[in-house]
């Protein structure tokens, strides 16, 4: 984007959502020309979101197979996992210079409000800011949704 002729370079800004959020945190992390950083639903521990969603005895049945089908049927490998396991988000969230601007819901089934906790706290609160939705969930279909102030 920055090398395009008809895009201003000082007005970049990346947004991720869900396991995008994820990727969004990793690149901006590694980008200090970022201007700002959006996420929705972000799922900063990877690992610990499918070991709940899976359990253990599925997760080593991924482990030994390669491959797995997940609830939403996409297939994943095992890999991707494994690369996930070495990866610590909130340590790249440290290193994101861009301001960052987190939307939450408080009903989220893969976003708990452990993992909005720890974003949280890892936020810098000179230039962050996360907002919670009342009643949405990991979609935000769930209705009636409002903004908790």
């Amino acid at each position: 984007m920055q090398t395009r002729d008809w895009i201003d370079p000082e007005r970049i800004a990346l947004f991720g959502s869900s396991f995008g959020g994820n990727a969004a945190i990793l690149h901006a992390a590694g980008n200090p020309a970022l201007r700002a950083l959006g996420l929705k639903s972000p799922i900063t521990n990877y690992p610990q979101v499918r070991e709940r969603q899976l359990g253990k005895n599925k997760i080593e049945e991924w482990r030994q197979k390669g491959i797995i089908q997940l609830n939403d049927g996409t297939w994943s490998n095992y890999g991707f996992f494994d690369d996930a396991l070495h990866i610590d988000t909130y340590d790249a969230l440290r290193h994101v210079k861009a301001p960052i601007w987190v939307v939450q819901g408080d009903h989220d089934e893969d976003v708990t409000m452990d993992h909005v906790r720890v974003l949280q706290q890892t936020l810098d609160k000179d230039k962050d800011e996360l907002v919670m939705i009342e009643g949405a969930n990991h979609p935000y279909t769930h209705n009636p949704i409002t903004l908790i102030k």
